[in-house]
């Protein structure tokens, strides 16, 4: 049914699903998206991992609102892809994830960070991280990004969007990291 309304991206806007899936899990859903749709189909944590690659980091910090046993689980999917994890914080006594506050988020993103890490990513799509962003890479000086700019960002590049976004940190508001990918096109799929 969505792919009815011809979007021009899919996004899957759940970081911890793709923990649950894992590399090979979303491989296989993101294969038998696009190929039955034609549509390109990304996720919050795929596009963390490309913004990460095309920021040139490698070594991470991240911060969650999970437990730490799912904490734990999207370290190792991190790693799985190349980075290396030099802490995992969770946000204590989270009851829903949608009515922390900015407060808590900037916190969080302070308490996960380590001066050896390239960058901070805080995970998690329902988390208020999008008015956070900007304060937390000024006083760390280091790229921060979140489920929700890495899949903004993402969207953006797929459909060739290039305006800047200010106010959410460099990778929305610099339009150097917006290069299209190349990807499938409902054309190229044969549709």
């Amino acid at each position: 049914m969505l792919a009815s309304v011809e979007p021009n991206v899919i996004a899957l806007a759940h970081t911890a699903t793709s923990y649950a899936l894992g590399i090979e899990g979303e491989d296989k859903l993101t294969r038998h998206l696009e190929e039955f749709t034609g549509i390109p189909f990304i996720s919050a944590l795929r596009s963390a991992v490309a913004a990460f690659a095309l920021l040139g980091v490698r070594k991470i910090a991240i911060g969650t609102a999970y437990d730490q046993a799912l904490t734990l689980r999207g370290k190792a999917i991190l790693e799985e892809y190349g980075l290396e994890v030099v802490n995992a914080q969770c946000l204590p006594d989270v009851k829903n994830i949608f009515e922390e506050t900015p407060r808590r988020v900037y916190a969080l993103g302070r308490r996960a960070d380590r001066p050896e890490a390239d960058a901070l990513f805080l995970s998690g799509m329902g988390l208020p991280t999008l008015s956070v962003l900007d304060a937390l890479e000024t006083d760390l000086g280091k790229p921060v990004l979140s489920s929700a700019s890495g899949l903004m960002w993402n969207a953006l590049r797929v459909c060739g969007i290039a305006t800047p976004v200010a106010g959410y940190g460099r990778l929305l508001q610099d339009v150097a990291y917006r290069k299209s990918p190349q990807r499938r096109t409902k054309k190229s799929a044969g549709r």
